[in-house]
Protein backbone atom coordinates (compact mmCIF):
# COMPACT_ATOMS: atom_id res chain seq x y z
CA UNK A 1 0.00 0.00 0.00
CA UNK A 2 2.56 2.49 0.80
CA UNK A 3 4.91 1.70 -2.44
CA UNK A 4 1.69 2.68 -4.45
CA UNK A 5 0.67 5.65 -2.66
CA UNK A 6 4.30 6.72 -3.13
CA UNK A 7 3.88 6.09 -6.70
CA UNK A 8 0.86 8.37 -6.94
CA UNK A 9 2.72 10.72 -4.89
CA UNK A 10 5.60 11.34 -7.10
CA UNK A 11 3.66 11.67 -10.30
CA UNK A 12 1.53 14.54 -8.27
CA UNK A 13 4.66 16.17 -7.44
CA UNK A 14 6.05 16.22 -11.09
CA UNK A 15 3.16 17.85 -11.98
CA UNK A 16 3.99 20.98 -10.11
CA UNK A 17 7.77 21.13 -10.78
CA UNK A 18 7.50 24.27 -12.20
CA UNK A 19 6.89 26.31 -8.69
CA UNK A 20 9.53 28.96 -7.45
CA UNK A 21 11.94 27.49 -4.66
CA UNK A 22 11.52 30.27 -2.68
CA UNK A 23 9.34 30.74 0.03
CA UNK A 24 9.44 33.12 3.63
CA UNK A 25 8.47 31.20 6.47
CA UNK A 26 8.31 32.64 9.91
CA UNK A 27 11.44 31.34 12.37
CA UNK A 28 13.67 31.62 15.62
CA UNK A 29 16.05 34.64 14.15
CA UNK A 30 19.69 32.62 14.26
CA UNK A 31 22.81 34.01 15.84
CA UNK A 32 25.52 34.76 13.70
CA UNK A 33 24.06 36.61 11.64
CA UNK A 34 24.19 40.63 10.73
CA UNK A 35 22.16 43.87 8.76
CA UNK A 36 22.92 43.18 5.16
CA UNK A 37 20.09 45.94 4.16
CA UNK A 38 18.01 48.06 5.79
CA UNK A 39 14.57 49.64 4.38
CA UNK A 40 13.20 52.00 6.84
CA UNK A 41 10.05 54.30 6.95
CA UNK A 42 9.98 56.71 9.89
CA UNK A 43 6.97 58.60 10.79
CA UNK A 44 9.56 61.74 11.48
CA UNK A 45 6.88 64.80 11.24
CA UNK A 46 8.63 67.39 8.80
CA UNK A 47 11.67 65.44 8.23
CA UNK A 48 12.95 62.26 5.85
CA UNK A 49 10.12 59.99 5.52
CA UNK A 50 12.31 56.71 4.81
CA UNK A 51 15.46 55.76 4.29
CA UNK A 52 17.68 52.83 2.94
CA UNK A 53 20.81 51.29 4.72
CA UNK A 54 23.38 48.89 3.34
CA UNK A 55 25.97 47.29 4.43
CA UNK A 56 29.19 49.47 3.44
CA UNK A 57 27.39 51.72 1.34
CA UNK A 58 25.70 55.49 2.31
CA UNK A 59 22.54 56.06 3.57
CA UNK A 60 20.32 56.49 1.01
CA UNK A 61 17.23 58.76 1.68
CA UNK A 62 13.76 58.74 0.40
CA UNK A 63 13.33 62.30 1.07
CA UNK A 64 10.41 64.62 2.57
CA UNK A 65 6.87 64.24 0.15
CA UNK A 66 5.47 66.48 2.46
CA UNK A 67 5.21 67.46 6.36
CA UNK A 68 2.06 65.02 7.50
CA UNK A 69 2.93 62.31 4.97
CA UNK A 70 3.07 59.76 7.24
CA UNK A 71 -0.31 61.39 9.17
CA UNK A 72 -1.60 64.19 11.21
CA UNK A 73 1.24 65.84 13.98
CA UNK A 74 -1.55 65.95 16.50
CA UNK A 75 -1.12 61.86 17.21
CA UNK A 76 -4.19 60.97 15.68
CA UNK A 77 -3.42 58.20 13.50
CA UNK A 78 -1.96 58.25 10.11
CA UNK A 79 -2.62 57.49 6.30
CA UNK A 80 -2.29 53.81 4.82
CA UNK A 81 0.52 53.62 2.40
CA UNK A 82 1.68 50.56 0.36
CA UNK A 83 5.87 49.48 -0.01
CA UNK A 84 7.51 46.48 -1.84
CA UNK A 85 11.31 45.71 -1.40
CA UNK A 86 12.85 44.52 -4.11
CA UNK A 87 16.20 41.73 -4.16
CA UNK A 88 17.89 41.48 -7.65
CA UNK A 89 20.16 38.82 -6.87
CA UNK A 90 22.08 39.13 -10.56
CA UNK A 91 23.24 42.19 -9.63
CA UNK A 92 23.33 41.89 -5.75
CA UNK A 93 21.05 45.32 -5.63
CA UNK A 94 18.47 46.03 -2.88
CA UNK A 95 15.34 48.78 -4.25
CA UNK A 96 12.79 50.21 -1.65
CA UNK A 97 9.76 51.79 -2.93
CA UNK A 98 6.83 53.55 -0.86
CA UNK A 99 3.91 54.56 -2.30
CA UNK A 100 0.91 57.25 -1.39
CA UNK A 101 -1.81 54.77 -2.03
CA UNK A 102 -2.87 51.17 -0.67
CA UNK A 103 -2.10 49.77 -3.67
CA UNK A 104 1.14 50.13 -4.76
CA UNK A 105 0.02 53.47 -6.91
CA UNK A 106 1.59 56.86 -6.33
CA UNK A 107 5.13 56.14 -6.34
CA UNK A 108 6.29 58.70 -3.99
CA UNK A 109 10.10 57.47 -2.47
CA UNK A 110 12.44 55.25 -3.84
CA UNK A 111 15.63 54.30 -2.93
CA UNK A 112 18.70 51.67 -4.13
CA UNK A 113 21.32 50.15 -2.73
CA UNK A 114 23.86 47.32 -3.22
CA UNK A 115 25.09 46.20 0.13
CA UNK A 116 28.54 44.23 0.73
CA UNK A 117 28.67 40.56 1.93
CA UNK A 118 30.95 38.56 3.88
CA UNK A 119 32.93 36.24 2.60
CA UNK A 120 30.79 32.94 2.49
CA UNK A 121 27.28 34.57 3.29
CA UNK A 122 23.95 35.31 2.09
CA UNK A 123 20.55 36.10 2.36
CA UNK A 124 19.53 34.00 5.30
CA UNK A 125 15.92 35.62 6.35
CA UNK A 126 14.14 38.98 6.52
CA UNK A 127 13.49 40.84 10.20
CA UNK A 128 9.82 42.92 9.54
CA UNK A 129 9.02 44.94 12.39
CA UNK A 130 9.13 48.31 14.19
CA UNK A 131 10.56 50.30 16.85
CA UNK A 132 8.49 52.54 18.49
CA UNK A 133 9.42 54.89 21.78
CA UNK A 134 6.35 55.80 23.60
CA UNK A 135 3.33 54.05 25.51
CA UNK A 136 1.03 56.36 22.76
CA UNK A 137 2.72 55.55 19.63
CA UNK A 138 1.53 52.81 17.39
CA UNK A 139 2.13 50.92 13.56
CA UNK A 140 0.43 48.37 11.66
CA UNK A 141 1.94 46.80 8.93
CA UNK A 142 -1.03 44.27 6.87
CA UNK A 143 -1.12 42.38 3.73
CA UNK A 144 2.38 41.19 3.65
CA UNK A 145 3.11 39.19 0.21
CA UNK A 146 6.08 37.52 -1.06
CA UNK A 147 7.23 36.55 -4.43
CA UNK A 148 10.09 34.40 -5.01
CA UNK A 149 9.04 33.72 -9.14
CA UNK A 150 5.61 32.46 -9.35
CA UNK A 151 3.46 34.78 -8.37
CA UNK A 152 2.76 36.60 -4.60
CA UNK A 153 1.56 34.50 -2.17
CA UNK A 154 0.62 35.75 1.76
CA UNK A 155 2.69 35.81 4.57
CA UNK A 156 0.27 36.10 7.34
CA UNK A 157 2.72 35.82 10.35
CA UNK A 158 4.52 38.82 8.86
CA UNK A 159 1.10 40.90 9.60
CA UNK A 160 1.18 42.59 12.70
CA UNK A 161 -0.04 45.34 14.89
CA UNK A 162 3.06 47.14 17.23
CA UNK A 163 2.26 49.59 20.34
CA UNK A 164 4.53 50.79 23.26
CA UNK A 165 8.09 51.57 23.79
CA UNK A 166 9.83 48.67 22.70
CA UNK A 167 11.59 46.91 19.38
CA UNK A 168 9.54 44.42 18.10
CA UNK A 169 11.17 41.75 15.98
CA UNK A 170 9.20 39.35 13.34
CA UNK A 171 11.72 37.16 11.98
CA UNK A 172 11.09 35.48 8.52
CA UNK A 173 13.91 33.21 7.34
CA UNK A 174 13.92 32.16 3.59
CA UNK A 175 13.80 29.02 2.28
CA UNK A 176 15.36 27.80 -1.37
CA UNK A 177 17.86 28.83 -3.60
CA UNK A 178 19.13 32.39 -2.98
CA UNK A 179 17.27 34.12 -5.68
CA UNK A 180 15.76 37.14 -6.68
CA UNK A 181 12.58 37.91 -4.87
CA UNK A 182 9.63 41.04 -3.90
CA UNK A 183 8.35 41.75 -1.00
CA UNK A 184 5.85 44.06 -0.53
CA UNK A 185 2.86 45.24 2.05
CA UNK A 186 0.71 48.29 3.52
CA UNK A 187 1.91 50.24 6.35
CA UNK A 188 -0.10 52.30 8.91
CA UNK A 189 1.14 54.70 12.00
CA UNK A 190 -1.90 54.04 13.64
CA UNK A 191 -1.29 56.52 16.76
CA UNK A 192 1.43 59.16 18.13
CA UNK A 193 3.50 61.57 16.46
CA UNK A 194 7.22 62.27 16.78
CA UNK A 195 9.70 64.67 14.68
CA UNK A 196 12.56 62.58 15.73
CA UNK A 197 13.47 58.45 14.44
CA UNK A 198 11.48 57.53 17.36
CA UNK A 199 8.39 55.90 15.64
CA UNK A 200 9.30 53.55 12.44
CA UNK A 201 8.85 50.27 10.63
CA UNK A 202 11.53 48.42 8.66
CA UNK A 203 12.52 45.54 7.00
CA UNK A 204 15.78 43.90 8.18
CA UNK A 205 17.45 41.85 5.82
CA UNK A 206 20.01 39.24 7.61
CA UNK A 207 23.32 37.82 6.37
CA UNK A 208 24.94 34.67 7.21
CA UNK A 209 25.81 31.39 6.69
CA UNK A 210 22.29 29.49 5.40
CA UNK A 211 21.60 26.29 7.73
CA UNK A 212 18.81 24.20 8.17
CA UNK A 213 14.95 25.63 8.01
CA UNK A 214 12.41 23.35 9.26
CA UNK A 215 9.28 24.74 7.78
CA UNK A 216 5.43 23.68 6.38
CA UNK A 217 4.04 23.21 9.74
CA UNK A 218 0.35 21.47 10.35
CA UNK A 219 -0.82 24.67 12.76
CA UNK A 220 -2.90 25.74 10.32
CA UNK A 221 -0.98 29.03 10.37
CA UNK A 222 -1.31 29.64 6.68
CA UNK A 223 -3.57 26.85 5.76
CA UNK A 224 -5.42 24.06 7.72
CA UNK A 225 -5.26 20.50 7.71
CA UNK A 226 -7.25 18.55 6.01
CA UNK A 227 -9.74 17.35 9.02
CA UNK A 228 -8.72 20.73 11.56
CA UNK A 229 -6.46 18.28 12.63
CA UNK A 230 -4.09 21.11 13.27
CA UNK A 231 -0.94 21.33 15.61
CA UNK A 232 -0.08 23.58 18.05
CA UNK A 233 1.05 26.91 16.63
CA UNK A 234 5.22 26.81 17.58
CA UNK A 235 5.12 23.26 18.04
CA UNK A 236 6.74 22.48 14.49
CA UNK A 237 5.57 19.33 13.60
CA UNK A 238 3.39 18.00 10.46
CA UNK A 239 -0.62 17.80 10.99
CA UNK A 240 -1.95 15.50 13.70
CA UNK A 241 -2.09 12.04 13.37
CA UNK A 242 -4.32 8.98 15.18
CA UNK A 243 -2.16 9.34 17.87
CA UNK A 244 -2.81 12.44 19.08
CA UNK A 245 0.60 13.93 18.21
CA UNK A 246 2.09 15.25 14.76
CA UNK A 247 5.24 14.12 12.59
CA UNK A 248 8.41 15.70 13.55
CA UNK A 249 11.38 16.21 11.07
CA UNK A 250 14.58 16.97 12.23
CA UNK A 251 17.98 17.39 10.50
CA UNK A 252 21.18 17.49 12.34
CA UNK A 253 25.25 17.43 11.22
CA UNK A 254 26.71 18.96 8.36
CA UNK A 255 25.53 18.74 4.66
CA UNK A 256 28.94 18.60 2.98
CA UNK A 257 29.49 16.80 -0.41
CA UNK A 258 32.51 15.21 0.42
CA UNK A 259 32.10 14.97 4.18
CA UNK A 260 28.62 14.12 4.68
CA UNK A 261 27.23 13.84 7.92
CA UNK A 262 23.51 14.94 7.64
CA UNK A 263 21.02 12.82 9.48
CA UNK A 264 17.66 12.87 9.27
CA UNK A 265 15.25 11.85 12.01
CA UNK A 266 11.65 11.53 12.71
CA UNK A 267 9.42 11.24 16.01
CA UNK A 268 5.91 11.16 16.88
CA UNK A 269 4.62 9.01 14.25
CA UNK A 270 2.84 5.45 14.53
CA UNK A 271 5.18 2.27 14.39
CA UNK A 272 4.75 1.92 10.52
CA UNK A 273 6.49 2.03 7.18
CA UNK A 274 7.58 5.58 6.66
CA UNK A 275 9.18 6.81 3.20
CA UNK A 276 12.11 9.63 3.56
CA UNK A 277 12.00 11.81 0.30
CA UNK A 278 13.71 14.58 -1.01
CA UNK A 279 13.16 17.05 -3.63
CA UNK A 280 14.20 20.55 -5.33
CA UNK A 281 11.46 22.82 -4.82
CA UNK A 282 9.47 23.56 -1.38
CA UNK A 283 6.14 23.27 -2.30
CA UNK A 284 3.97 25.95 -1.97
CA UNK A 285 6.33 28.76 -1.69
CA UNK A 286 6.78 26.67 1.78
CA UNK A 287 3.09 26.62 3.11
CA UNK A 288 2.38 23.08 1.50
CA UNK A 289 -0.59 21.50 -0.20
CA UNK A 290 -3.19 19.10 1.53
CA UNK A 291 -2.50 15.80 1.09
CA UNK A 292 -3.60 12.83 2.70
CA UNK A 293 -4.19 13.44 6.46
CA UNK A 294 -1.33 16.41 6.27
CA UNK A 295 0.35 18.41 3.84
CA UNK A 296 3.03 17.96 1.01
CA UNK A 297 5.94 20.09 1.12
CA UNK A 298 8.37 19.12 -0.97
CA UNK A 299 7.68 19.14 -4.89
CA UNK A 300 10.29 19.58 -8.01
CA UNK A 301 12.60 16.81 -8.93
CA UNK A 302 11.48 13.78 -6.02
CA UNK A 303 14.01 11.18 -5.03
CA UNK A 304 12.98 8.41 -2.11
CA UNK A 305 16.14 8.10 0.49
CA UNK A 306 14.86 4.53 1.58
CA UNK A 307 12.12 2.91 3.53
CA UNK A 308 12.27 2.28 6.58
CA UNK A 309 9.93 0.95 9.58
CA UNK A 310 9.29 3.44 12.78
CA UNK A 311 10.59 1.98 15.97
CA UNK A 312 9.25 3.93 19.34
CA UNK A 313 7.62 6.54 16.82
CA UNK A 314 10.72 7.33 15.13
CA UNK A 315 13.29 6.27 12.91
CA UNK A 316 16.65 8.07 11.42
CA UNK A 317 18.37 7.87 7.99
CA UNK A 318 21.32 6.96 7.56
CA UNK A 319 20.99 4.34 10.01
CA UNK A 320 23.19 1.66 11.50
CA UNK A 321 21.59 -0.83 8.64
CA UNK A 322 21.85 1.39 5.38
CA UNK A 323 24.90 3.89 6.50
CA UNK A 324 25.28 5.28 2.62
CA UNK A 325 25.01 9.30 3.08
CA UNK A 326 22.32 11.08 2.45
CA UNK A 327 24.45 12.96 -0.17
CA UNK A 328 24.57 10.20 -2.05
CA UNK A 329 21.29 8.65 -1.70
CA UNK A 330 19.69 11.84 -3.09
CA UNK A 331 22.49 12.06 -5.96
CA UNK A 332 23.68 15.67 -4.98
CA UNK A 333 26.92 16.51 -6.71
CA UNK A 334 27.05 19.72 -6.69
CA UNK A 335 26.26 22.76 -3.77
CA UNK A 336 22.34 23.72 -3.96
CA UNK A 337 19.32 23.45 -2.04
CA UNK A 338 17.24 20.66 -0.93
CA UNK A 339 14.02 19.75 0.84
CA UNK A 340 13.27 17.15 3.10
CA UNK A 341 10.23 15.67 4.43
CA UNK A 342 9.09 11.78 5.99
CA UNK A 343 5.70 10.11 4.14
CA UNK A 344 4.58 7.29 6.67
CA UNK A 345 1.10 5.20 6.98
CA UNK A 346 -1.15 5.68 9.48
CA UNK A 347 -3.39 2.76 9.21
CA UNK A 348 -5.61 3.83 12.09
CA UNK A 349 -8.72 5.42 10.22
CA UNK A 350 -8.31 8.99 11.73
CA UNK A 351 -8.92 11.73 9.39
CA UNK A 352 -9.05 11.14 4.94
CA UNK A 353 -9.43 7.61 3.34
CA UNK A 354 -6.05 7.70 3.16
CA UNK A 355 -4.46 6.33 5.96
CA UNK A 356 -1.11 8.35 5.66
CA UNK A 357 0.19 11.50 7.28
CA UNK A 358 3.34 13.88 6.59
CA UNK A 359 5.73 15.56 9.20
CA UNK A 360 6.98 19.01 8.35
CA UNK A 361 10.02 19.61 6.31
CA UNK A 362 13.43 20.67 6.45
CA UNK A 363 15.28 22.89 3.71
CA UNK A 364 18.96 22.13 3.99
CA UNK A 365 21.62 23.86 1.94
CA UNK A 366 24.48 21.58 0.53
CA UNK A 367 27.94 22.36 0.15
CA UNK A 368 31.29 21.80 -0.80
CA UNK A 369 33.61 20.12 1.83
CA UNK A 370 33.48 23.12 3.38
CA UNK A 371 36.03 22.27 5.71
CA UNK A 372 38.50 25.29 4.74
CA UNK A 373 38.56 28.78 3.74
CA UNK A 374 40.98 31.65 1.99
CA UNK A 375 42.53 35.17 3.24
CA UNK A 376 41.77 37.63 1.16
CA UNK A 377 45.16 38.47 -1.10
CA UNK A 378 47.68 41.04 -1.35
CA UNK A 379 49.92 42.43 -4.09
CA UNK A 380 53.42 43.24 -2.92
CA UNK A 381 55.51 44.97 -5.13
CA UNK A 382 59.36 44.57 -4.10
CA UNK A 383 62.45 46.50 -4.85
CA UNK A 384 65.80 45.93 -4.32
Amino acid sequence: MLRIVFFVLAGMLAAGSAQAADGLVKATSPSGTSSAFNAIATFNYGNQKARLEAVGQTTVQGGNPGNGWWGAGDGSGGLLRSWEVIWNSSTGSVTFHVYSGSDYTGLAMTMSSTPSFAPGETLVGLDIGARLSSATQGVTLGNVEFNGGSGFVSVPTANASYSGDAWFNNYHALIGAPTSFTLRGTAQFTAGSVTSDGMRWFVNARQGVAGFVPYCFGDNVIIPCPCGNDAAVGSGTGCINSLGTGGLLAASGTASISNDTLVLTGSGMPNSFVVYIQGTVASGSGAGTVFGDGKMCVTGSIMRLGTVLNSGGGSSVPNVANPIPLSVRGSISSPGIRNYQIYYRDPVPYCTAGTFNLTNAVNVPYCTAGTFNLTNAVNVPWSL
